[in-house]
């Protein structure tokens, strides 16, 4: 592979690449990976085909790099998901976690037309490439194990780490149905507006419901409530 000439500023090749990291965002979502071209890329980018091996070493490589700078961008706009266990109570941090990943869902993937990141990751989920391990490993088992550390707190000693597991896992679920019910929800409820005030209410309820729950988990053997 040539080098770049001597011409071109580092200025220049950052701008082409933040145009390549736009426009794949745009192809993916449209496309899904197996189908996306990086001819088409290249074209809506405005670059010479050869860039995306330039910048980025492959069609693969530029997928990775679309979706971890969308992780890394949804972390940051929503930091409650990475707090920390011990910051406040563990019922204000589990209602400051659930608030924030329905706002991350709901905000980004519903009421925002021009989010791509939605639709990327739901066709990882469904048709999943090497970068889901990427995914799972840098950001989303650091909250699910943060997660999962609250439920324990919330359930007291003794729970069946089973149960808290499912506890956990439940808490996701609740949110998700959200995202993934949202064309529904239209429907059956097309007074409810998904606005803050909406949102918030939601993250009420699914936390004090969880709560509710965790205080029924099972035992483990030879444990007692307190």
């Amino acid at each position: 592979m040539s080098k770049p000439s001597s011409t071109v500023t580092p200025e220049a090749t950052h701008e082409t690449r933040r145009k390549l990291l736009l426009a794949a965002a745009q192809v993916f979502a449209r496309l899904g990976f197996e189908h996306a071209t990086v001819r088409e890329i290249c074209e809506q980018a405005g670059a010479n085909v050869a860039a995306v091996n330039y910048h980025f070493g492959g069609k693969m490589e530029l997928y990775r790099a679309v979706l971890l700078a969308g992780a890394e961008e949804k972390w940051k706009r929503y930091p409650d998901l990475a707090l920390t266990d011990s910051e406040h109570g563990a019922e204000e941090n589990l209602l400051s976690f659930v608030h924030s990943l329905l706002r991350q869902i709901l905000e980004t993937d519903c009421c925002d037309q021009n989010s791509h990141m939605g639709l990327i990751m739901a066709r990882e989920m469904v048709e999943p490439t090497e970068v889901l391990e990427d995914i799972v490993n840098g950001f989303i088992r650091p909250s699910m194990e943060m997660l999962e550390r609250l439920v324990q707190k919330l359930s007291g000693p003794g729970a069946d780490p089973d149960a808290i597991r499912r506890a956990t896992l439940s808490i996701i679920g609740q949110c998700l149905f959200y995202k993934h019910s949202w064309a529904v929800m239209q429907y059956l409820h097309p007074k409810v507006a998904m606005d803050e005030a909406e949102i918030r209410a939601i993250a009420e309820h699914i936390t004090q419901f969880s709560i509710a729950g965790i205080g029924t988990l099972p035992r483990k053997k030879g444990s007692r409530r307190k």
